[in-house]
């Protein structure tokens, strides 16, 4: 007979962006970033993290913020062992 021990947590709720500050988001980053480079094509993800507590407080969206490769158009999130904070990025981002 086999055995299973299970153990399930319920930790952040979902991340669910408000709609308004949703669409905010791809015109204030066009403002800071390099012609073109922004990128609203991407595919939603289900997920949840800390910033959703905020979200259950206040209207808000959460946006992605990377230094894609541009010749392979992959997406490396700055907060990611793949992402290159020594660019020029982190200062458009303070902007």
């Amino acid at each position: 007979m086999a055995r299973v021990d299970v153990w399930y947590g319920r930790n952040h709720p979902v991340t669910l962006n408000h709609p308004v500050e949703t669409g905010q988001g791809p015109a204030a980053a066009a403002k800071v970033a390099l012609d073109g480079k922004v990128n609203v094509a991407i595919d939603p993800i289900m997920g949840s993290e800390d910033f959703s507590y905020m979200l259950l407080a206040r209207p808000g969206a959460l946006n992605f913020i990377g230094d894609g490769d541009t010749a392979g158009c992959t997406i490396r999130p700055m907060i990611s062992t793949r992402g290159d904070p020594t660019r020029d990025l982190l200062l458009r981002q303070a902007c």
